[in-house]
This record gives C-alpha cells, structure tokens and sequence, in this order.
C-alpha cells in the first residue's frame, strides 16, 4: 500500500506555499548558492504504507539536481528511508532535511505509527561543486538549526 500523494509542479505555479519559499531560502542560504525546488509532493503515510524502491534522475537532469525529502511529522514507528545500493538506513525525525543525488536508489519500509507527513521532490542548486560531500548526500537534523 502506497501513501496518499499530492503534486506540485513549481516551474508551472505562479505561487509557491510560503513554508516551501522559506525552505528553499534557508536551503539557498545554507549553500550559498541559488536553490530551485522544481517539483515537490506532499505524501501521508499510514501505518503499515511503503515506498517501493525507485529514484528521481531522468533523462534530463542535470549534475546540479538533487532528490529531497522534508520530514514535516515524523512520529516514533515512521518508516525508515533506506538506500539499499549504499547501505544506508535513516530514521525519520520532525524536521529533518536530505538531500541527495537523484540517480540514488531508495524506498521507504513501513511504518507502525499512526500517520506521518513529508514533503518531498527534486531540487537544483546552483554550481554546488564543493558544498555538499562528493557522494552528493546530505542531512540536516533539524531544519530549526537553519533559523
């Protein structure tokens, strides 16, 4: 069972939700270089909900753009983001930012908790080179440490 989703597309919306505006000036801010968030969905995960294995690249990205994932609540007993090719396994918290490279396989195990909510899509920063680690992934604990 896969979780509720809502799409935004942000290359074709006049307006974009402040708290996403703020996100991405605080995102921008963090690696000095302009951030564009060009697509992002929200999705509401109930317990016992999962997320296939998959990736974001396409044909037409670009080196320059990266997967995310925004915890907005992330209860005790949410599903863990696991990337199976690197070995690595992340357990959700509230507030919590990653970023990374969007040819990198990942999925998300199912949850025990009630309900959880993310905000997650692809995003392009400027010429990053230098500002993330070379494996192009990145975790900000909390997203209040940017305030």
């Amino acid at each position: 069972i896969t979780p509720n989703s809502f799409n935004f597309g942000f290359e074709r919306s006049v307006e974009k939700h402040s708290s996403i505006l703020h996100l991405e000036k605080k995102i921008s801010e963090k690696f000095s270089e302009e951030v564009l968030f060009k697509v992002h969905w929200c999705k509401i995960y109930k317990r016992g909900q999962i997320l296939p294995v998959h990736n974001h690249a396409s044909t037409s990205a670009t080196p320059n753009e990266f997967a995310f994932v925004f915890y907005v609540d992330a209860p005790e007993g949410s599903g863990q983001l696991v990337f199976p090719d690197l070995g690595i396994e992340i357990t959700p918290k509230e507030k919590m930012f990653v970023m990374f490279d969007n040819s990198y396989n990942h999925e998300v195990l199912p949850s025990t908790c009630e309900e959880r909510i993310i905000t997650s899509g692809n995003i392009k920063v400027g010429n990053i080179a230098g500002t993330i680690p070379t494996n192009k992934f990145y975790i900000l604990e909390n997203y209040n440490e940017m305030d």
